[in-house]
């Protein structure tokens, strides 16, 4: 006989991405206005090609109410807003579920935090989460983590 569900561990939802395995997503993926993503030295990078660049991992399972923050490394070659969108059970991808973040774009990288706690749509459960790392085409990015938190 084997184990019932009750009888094993419960799964640990991801909830931090560091990108150190070359060629590695780590489930994310790029639509709408990137282009050359790739994993790499440590790096999640692109660029983006267009006023819409996607970032996006699905498959979540992730508490809001027991991760309220989103921390990430990130570098871009110019200054830009951030946007960060989710899905979760009681609510699809939406402007209202969604909160942004200047970043500076001197080539170097940068610490950000961003309270997904602050806004009225982070709860339930988190399914999708969303970083549209500019908002014209051009900047070149590079992610060294994500982390919920």
């Amino acid at each position: 006989m084997g184990l019932g569900p009750y009888d094993l561990p419960p799964v640990e939802p991801k909830t931090a991405w560091e990108f150190n395995t070359d060629g590695t997503l780590e489930g994310w993926s790029g639509n709408g206005d990137l282009s050359d993503l790739q994993v790499k030295g440590g790096l999640l990078a692109g660029r983006s090609t267009g006023a819409d660049p996607i970032l996006q991992v699905g498959g979540l399972q992730v508490e809001a109410d027991r991760v309220r923050r989103l921390s990430f490394r990130m570098r871009t070659d110019t200054s830009d807003r951030v946007q960060v969108f989710w899905a979760t059970t009681l609510a699809a991808t939406s402007g209202e579920a969604s909160l942004g973040i200047d970043v500076v774009g001197d080539g170097q990288f940068h610490d950000y935090e961003i309270d997904l706690g602050a806004s009225p749509h982070w709860r339930g459960i988190v399914t999708v989460l969303r970083i549209d790392p500019a908002n014209r085409p051009g900047p070149k990015f590079a992610f060294d983590y994500v982390r919920l938190r």
